[in-house]
């Protein structure tokens, strides 16, 4: 009796250990599922950064299995320099700073986009009317002895010099660098500057308080819509997390739908303006979305426009601002496959990615939440 007693007491412990063993393995197993990968993205404080504002925001990522942290850096050569730190794993700067960096050795990929067409620059009033009805041509001949002030290595302010420089006017224009663009408008406004590159919404800032906006950085490289952000990423991370970057991708793909959906405009503004200050929910609306007859300021795109980035770094070479070795090297860094696959996992034609990738989003064949 008493063997069988003891037989009984040692089958349910083990019973009662192999449901708990079954628990524990299953708790496990839950958190291993609901374990997301973190991502840490340095961006600018700027409207062509809408799109992971809205993959963190409106869970986007979290939905991919991301972590999506986000740090706030003040100009493009900060974010290439903490992904060389790797103390982030993907950055978003203007183009050029990316394209010098890559182009002098740095060991970074070029594998999506955020804006294009979203830089311009504006001048102190009193100048403001010898602008009116002058073409580019004769606009930039008015620059001539103007202090005029940049942050070093943004997209605006390599389009600028490299249109100065075609025309044989650089060398007239007293370039004044600063850290941030709030600086620059700062800076204009006391009057210490004649003239100021600014993006968005800077630009839009500026012409708020009385600073006429003169020359957009478009009207001045019109054939390839002057590229602007990127996503960059450092090669180690690329090769180790590829995975990752194409579910990335995927969230910015679907943040790109959610911003295309006039429904969802209150939403965005809201979202962009806890990470943009300064800039009122009315010059926010006029950046994004445009009114009075007139289109949005910052022209946002996931895509890579891998066309125009190349179009790009030839006009660079066209003026020395690139050896064509240096070119090269920046070309040889756009990596199409992340955001294709994510294009392809998402439902679109191999076909229909490609002219996404390549073209732009917005001559994409995609349907908006398809």
């Amino acid at each position: 009796m008493k063997l069988t007693l003891l037989t009984s007491m040692i089958s349910k412990r083990v019973v009662l250990t192999t449901f708990l063993a079954i628990l524990t393995s299953a708790s496990s197993l839950g958190a291993a599922q609901t374990t997301k990968t973190p991502i840490r993205v340095g961006y600018l404080p700027a409207t062509h950064d809408l799109l992971v504002f809205i993959a963190a925001e409106q869970g986007f990522a979290e939905q991919e299995g991301l972590d999506l942290r986000l740090s706030g850096f003040q100009n493009s050569p900060q974010i290439l320099q903490a992904l060389l730190a790797q103390s982030i794993d993907v950055g978003i700067p203007g183009v050029a700073a990316p394209v010098m960096f890559i182009s002098n050795g740095a060991p970074f990929h070029i594998i999506g986009g955020a804006a294009k067409n979203s830089a311009a620059i504006v001048v102190a009033a009193r100048y403001g009317p010898l602008f009116n009805g002058r073409r580019v041509e004769e606009k930039l001949k008015l620059f001539r002895g103007m202090r005029i002030g940049t942050v070093k290595q943004s997209s605006g302010d390599a389009v600028f010099r490299h249109a100065l420089q075609q025309a044989g006017l650089l060398a007239s224009v007293d370039f004044r660098e600063f850290t941030t663009p709030s600086d620059v408008l700062t800076s204009l406004t006391t009057g210490n500057l004649d003239a100021a590159v600014l993006w968005s919404p800077h630009m839009s800032n500026a012409e708020a308080k009385g600073m006429p906006i003169v020359l957009w950085t478009s009207e001045l490289m019109p054939e390839h819509e002057h590229v602007c952000c990127r996503q960059i990423v450092q090669d180690a991370y690329r090769n180790q997390h590829r995975e990752a970057l194409v579910r990335y991708m995927r969230a910015l793909i679907r943040a790109m739908d959610f911003y295309r959906n006039p429904a969802n405009e209150e939403q965005v503004l809201a979202i962009v303006s806890k990470y943009i200050h300064g800039s009122s929910l009315d010059i926010l609306r006029k950046e994004l979305y445009g009114g009075s007859g007139f289109g949005p300021r910052t022209s946002v795109s996931v895509d890579l426009a891998a066309d125009e980035i190349s179009r790009y770094v030839t006009a660079m070479e066209s003026t020395g601002s690139l050896t064509e070795a240096q070119g090269k090297a920046a070309l040889a860094s756009v990596d199409e496959s992340i955001i294709l696959d994510a294009y392809r996992s998402l439902g679109s034609s191999a076909a229909d990615a490609n002219i996404c990738v390549r073209k732009g989003y917005l001559a994409c064949p995609r349907k908006v939440g398809k």
